[in-house]
């Protein structure tokens, strides 16, 4: 990629800026499959493999040619599997997995690699027009320490912010359809 812009943080106002990385290269492959595995069962998994990289990258006193794009993981992949009918319980789990994430373009401080693993289970009901579907399901079952986003070249090292541990949701959507 010709022109890449590269955000960055200025220490002294905290204000984000932009300056010219000259060329990056971009290779990766994303691959998916979702599949029916019998009696109402469906499982799904896929990947994503990134090799971004600056190519003639200099600033005064740095050269970043060759370094990792910030922001990007080298491995994204996840897995789930899924139970579900038209009407009455369901219920899916899953795990997703994230590589190191680099947090500047030295590449000198990074958000280390996390698994995630979530669940949730649900009831569908109908009533002639009426459709109810309580659910509640946990995210981040394990508790796992991650980081939910990356401030690539953050002023004074402020690179990370963090995610919330294990939580739980709960709720009921209701759909009306008028029947012809």
């Amino acid at each position: 990629l010709e022109q890449e812009f590269v955000p960055f943080e200025n220490d002294s106002t905290g204000r984000i800026f932009y300056r010219n990385a000259a060329t990056s290269t971009r290779k990766g492959i994303e691959i998916g499959l979702t599949a029916f595995l019998g009696r109402h069962f469906f499982g799904s998994v896929n990947y994503t493999f990134s090799d971004f990289s600056f190519k003639n990258y200099e600033v005064p006193g740095s050269n970043f040619d060759g370094n990792t794009l910030p922001g990007v993981p080298r491995h994204l992949g996840g897995v789930e599997i899924r139970y579900a009918r038209p009407e009455g319980w369901y219920f899916s789990v899953g795990g997703q997995s994230i590589s190191e994430i680099f947090a500047n373009d030295s590449n000198e401080n990074n958000s280390r690699a996390y698994l995630l693993a979530n669940a949730r289970v649900g009831f569908i009901q109908k009533f002639e027009s009426w459709q109810l579907e309580p659910f509640a399901g946990v995210n981040n079952f394990f508790d796992a320490r991650y980081n939910a986003n990356v401030r690539i070249n953050a002023g004074f090292d402020r690179f990370y912010e963090p995610a919330p541990g294990r939580n739980f949701f709960g709720g009921l959507k209701v759909r009306f359809s008028k029947m012809e």
